[in-house]
């Protein structure tokens, strides 16, 4: 919600110069650096999550490669084993069970953002 707040209270102070009075380049230096950190403070929760996820992926790939070595037969049905559940039970980080903390989630997030920007603007102009 900040994200779509800010950056529309600042665009709404930079295009009404004449009604507010003269544009102080501290507020808009200090909004930007606002947006800046909530975008950090978004890619921070994300990133390690997507990272440990895709690391996830590729443990199910080096395990099948110890398969076609020849192992004792106890280990080598444990690693069967453990292929099986990595391939059933993909690794996934959410919020609540609700957001998935995935980068495709905050490239869709920042598509919307930039959509109710470009609506309230549009909506102003008239």
């Amino acid at each position: 919600m900040n994200l779509i707040v800010f950056p529309n209270i600042l665009r709404t102070r930079i295009a009404n110069t004449v009604s507010l009075g003269p544009l102080h380049y501290g507020f808009v230096i200090i909004y930007v650096v606002w947006i800046f950190c909530l975008l950090a403070t978004l890619l921070l929760m994300v990133l390690p999550s997507s990272y440990a996820a895709s690391k996830a992926e590729s443990t199910a790939v080096s395990v099948c490669k110890y398969l076609n070595v020849y192992l004792v037969p106890d280990d080598m049905k444990q690693l069967e084993l453990f292929v099986l559940q990595l391939h059933k039970h993909k690794v996934r980080f959410s919020i609540c069970g609700v957001v998935d903390l995935q980068i495709s989630t905050v490239t869709k997030m920042i598509g919307t953002i930039i959509t109710y920007l470009l609506i309230f603007i549009q909506l102003q102009n008239k």
